[in-house]
């Protein structure tokens, strides 16, 4: 092995100019070339097999012979490991190319261009020729302002709630359609590796809480005779069919079947504790009235079987007297 060439000797390799590679010690050498270009570089053996890496061109002050023993230093712990210091190098290279790649792959996919690409990609699967335009025109008029320039990976819950507060209530349905595009987007964008967040525009897990729901505006801003009624308690069933029976049409024999099959599938038999018995879902009876109770409900179902003329209406009357009849029968065995 070559003994350690000083910084003196080698500034006067440099000032000889003379082409050749020079061993400077340590598995460390100086390379001139004919066209008077100079640089460092190492040469080791990795299993048996020679090899050389170059350590870059010679600069008195970012790369001189202090600085390329420390990187040969550094290369020879490598070697001694097992590890090729060239191809550690390349692998680092590659990844960095790869990951500079996809950087500007996510940079390049706005979430414009690439709601553009995912309607595209849909278009073929929807019926309606109206409906790519109908998407395109509310994420215009709507999202792109707010998020067409904005990454696709970068998308956040507060540009979203920035999309759809200022419409919520104003435009309920459209902001919930836009809602639901959107999200439809982000998640084919993480189906596709472009974002690793989760989709800020889903209800459950981000909006829910942030905004009011849907169902709960529209019931706020729908005429008090049009808005969700309070559920009938069991007592007042007896009264809303007779007169339910004195109206006409079809809509009074489909509500009538509606609350008659509703009655039946809500019934839950036997006690929840030892002092009450549930009853419809909702409605506590005491054990001393559930027995009354049941006998007067399949009084009134037989009469109302008797009242209808529809088919579905008998059915679903009789049905339910039925199943009555099993629960009166539990309920007395229980006595």
């Amino acid at each position: 092995m070559a003994k350690r060439t000083s910084k003196l000797e080698l500034d006067a390799i440099i000032k000889g100019k003379i082409p050749k590679r020079y061993p400077l010690g340590d598995g460390l050498y100086f390379t001139i070339k004919k066209s008077g270009a100079m640089s460092f570089g190492v040469r080791y053996q990795i299993n048996g097999e020679p090899d050389y890496k170059g350590l870059g061109a010679y600069d008195k002050v970012n790369n001189n012979l202090g600085i390329a023993r420390a990187k040969c230093e550094a290369y020879r712990v490598q070697i001694k490991q097992g590890i090729n210091p060239k191809i550690e190098e390349q692998k680092e290279a590659d990844l960095k190319r790869s990951a500079k790649a996809l950087a500007d792959q996510l940079k390049d996919s706005t979430f414009a261009k690439y709601a553009y690409k995912h309607i595209k990609n849909l278009e073929p699967s929807w019926t309606n020729i109206k409906t790519a335009a109908q998407w395109q025109s509310s994420l215009e008029q709507y999202a792109f302002p707010v998020i067409g320039d904005t990454p696709v990976s970068d998308v956040s819950r507060t540009q979203v709630l920035a999309i759809l507060q200022p419409i919520w209530f104003e435009k309920t349905e459209t902001a919930d359609r836009v809602r639901r595009r959107i999200a439809a987007i982000l998640d084919a964008a993480i189906s596709d590796d472009l974002r690793t967040e989760r989709n800020p525009a889903i209800w459950r897990g981000s909006l829910h809480g942030k905004l009011p729901s849907v169902e709960s505006v529209k019931n706020a801003k729908a005429p008090p005779e049009e808005r969700a009624h309070p559920s009938l308690q069991y007592s007042d069933l007896p009264l809303f069919m007779d007169a339910l029976s004195e109206q006409d049409g079809a809509g009074a024999r489909a509500r009538a079947r509606a609350r008659a099959r509703s009655y039946c599938l809500s019934i839950l038999i036997g006690p929840k504790s030892g002092e009450d018995l549930v009853f419809f879902k909702v409605a506590r009876v005491p054990r001393e009235t559930f027995k009354q109770l049941l006998i007067r409900l399949k009084i009134f179902l037989l009469s109302s079987s008797a009242r209808y003329r529809s088919n579905s209406v008998l059915h679903s009357a009789s049905d339910c007297s039925k199943r009555c009849t099993r629960v009166l029968s539990s309920a007395e065995s229980r006595s």
